[in-house]
């Protein structure tokens, strides 16, 4: 069915998950897809089957759950494609880094991560692969707290349950001090253990104290310098405002078996904890010269500015853009202005172009509008580059460029013309 109005943005999420090959990120995907319903049933990463692209290509896979769209942009993990990754650094508002169980933090993602802590970019952690017979998920934790955990706010929020026979069986959630129990095939929420008591609060204790220091709330403070039990909807609501200011970066566990094992663990993390369109910055923006403009600001109903994040060219020769709307309405069978920063003449003096959109799809479905703070594929304009910016003919914008860490501009990212398409399909 083809929605004809845009998405509000305070229902987005834009996520991308960053993390080395085999690490789980593409099984990860099918996995939320599986638990809200946009999947019956998983795909095979071996098979070439699964949602998003498995091999050298930045896809999308959107999703919703309780009313909130997500968009996951799931990145290659292989060196040679770093342009793929930071487009999609580039187009989110959050990132997942995905950590195996049975592998730890390899040295590409500790990069990213600093780069990521450097412009206060809201992460949280996924380990993967729990139920490996390798998986050592508490020394995996503490190798995310070395590696990654300067700032001293990687935590975990949840922590794995054995069985008696040492098999992954549930998950002990340190906010609402409840067992997560999937022992049975189906998750059941209860109780904890009387064994499990005195851990768990161990385990809290030294939450509580990174969410009072990341946020300074007074009340928790009060409660827990009188000794006071702090109820759990007060401390996951101070917890949702840390990580969505990049001052906590909670650490939750996925695994394949039992069914579905974390996924809505994971889903509560990216809807209420990582920040929508409207509560991450935006880029600058200026007139196609480089002269000053106002400002942007998310609203669908503001000035027209869209960055081309990838493009690739579909099975019939043509081309397919990822694109991200940072303000106003993108519409099919619009006519839109083209401006870059390599469409430039000597003199400095940009050549100006005009092109038409063909379709648009919010992955998987056609739309006839994308909105503020969405991200989405596009049919038509033959001749765009990552990097570019659409706008209105009668307001003409551009973008900032990419910067590198350490402030240089970045120039146009690899993977425009030429590419197979892979993960960008728009039929």
């Amino acid at each position: 069915m083809t929605m004809t109005a845009p998405i509000e943005p305070a229902r987005i999420r834009n996520v991308v998950l960053v993390g080395p090959r085999d690490a789980g990120k593409t099984t990860l995907v099918e996995q939320l897809a599986l638990a809200t319903g946009a999947l019956t049933r998983s795909g095979s990463v071996e098979e070439g089957t699964t949602l998003s692209e498995t091999e050298d290509a930045l896809s999308l896979v959107s999703v919703e759950w309780q009313g909130v769209r997500i968009n996951l942009l799931d990145t290659p993990g292989e060196a040679d494609v770093e342009s793929e990754v930071r487009a999609g650094l580039r187009a989110a508002d959050a990132a997942l880094f995905v950590v195996s169980a049975d592998e730890g933090v390899d040295a590409a993602t500790a990069m990213l991560w600093d780069e990521c802590a450097a412009v206060s970019m809201p992460r949280a952690i996924v380990v993967t692969k729990a139920d490996r017979d390798r998986a050592d998920v508490e020394a995996t934790v503490e190798e995310c707290q070395l590696a990654l955990g300067s700032d001293g706010g990687v935590l975990p929020v949840q922590l794995p349950l054995l069985s008696d026979d040492e098999q992954l069986a549930g998950i002990l959630d340190l906010v609402s001090q409840r067992i997560l129990d999937y022992s049975g095939g189906v998750r059941v929420e209860r109780e904890p253990d009387p064994q499990h008591v005195d851990f768990i609060a161990d385990a809290r204790a030294a939450l509580l104290v990174a969410i009072i220091a990341g946020t300074e709330d007074d009340t928790l403070v009060g409660s827990f310098l009188g000794g006071g039990e702090i109820p759990a909807e007060s401390l996951a609501a101070s917890l949702d405002r840390a990580v969505a200011r990049g001052q906590i970066h909670p650490v939750v566990v996925t695994a394949t078996t039992p069914l579905g094992f974390g996924s809505l663990e994971l889903l509560q993390v990216i809807t209420r904890e990582f920040p929508s369109p409207l509560e991450s910055p935006l880029p600058v923006v200026t007139a196609s010269d480089g002269s000053p403009r106002v400002p942007l600001t998310c609203e669908p109903t503001g000035p027209l500015c869209v960055e081309v994040v990838r493009t690739s060219d579909d099975a019939d020769g043509g081309r397919v853009s990822l694109v991200r709307v940072y303000s106003g309405t993108l519409h099919a069978d619009a006519t839109v202005h083209v401006a870059g920063h390599d469409r430039r003449d000597q003199a400095g003096v940009e050549r100006t172009r005009e092109e038409h959109v063909g379709r648009i799809v919010s992955a998987p479905t056609p739309v006839t509008a994308l909105g503020a703070g969405d991200i989405g594929l596009v049919t038509g304009l033959p001749h765009v580059v990552v990097g570019d910016t659409l706008s209105s003919r009668e307001l003409p914008l551009l973008l900032e460029p990419q910067v590198r860490p350490g402030g240089t501009a970045k120039p146009p990212l690899s993977g425009s013309p030429g590419r197979d398409g892979q993960g960008l399909d728009a039929t």
